[in-house]
């Protein structure tokens, strides 16, 4: 009985989370551009980025896990504050 409680709560949760349904969170991750030419990138800084990918990105790498094909990668173009807000606001 507990485990069913247990996982009817993440499913509400997880529900929960996406109030607006798939359509808002695709939505979501359309307007922060962390999805691009399928890769991740999440900016960890104001000129760097994570970036999740099976190839290697041509950017100046800085750092590099050949197990989790992460690249930490140096960015020539900064972030502005409104893709930092931006990227804040999704990830809220």
């Amino acid at each position: 009985m507990l485990k069913i409680f247990l996982i009817l709560n993440i499913l509400f949760i997880n529900l929960w989370a996406c109030k607006g349904g798939y359509k808002s969170c695709r939505l979501k991750m359309k307007n922060s551009s962390s999805v691009v030419k399928n890769t991740i990138q999440i900016p960890v800084s104001k000129n760097k980025l994570l970036i999740y990918s099976r190839e290697t990105p041509n950017k100046k790498i800085i750092k590099y896990d050949p197990f989790l094909s992460l690249y930490l990668v140096e960015d020539k173009k900064q972030l502005t504050q409104t893709a930092i807000k931006r990227l804040l606001a999704f990830l809220k």
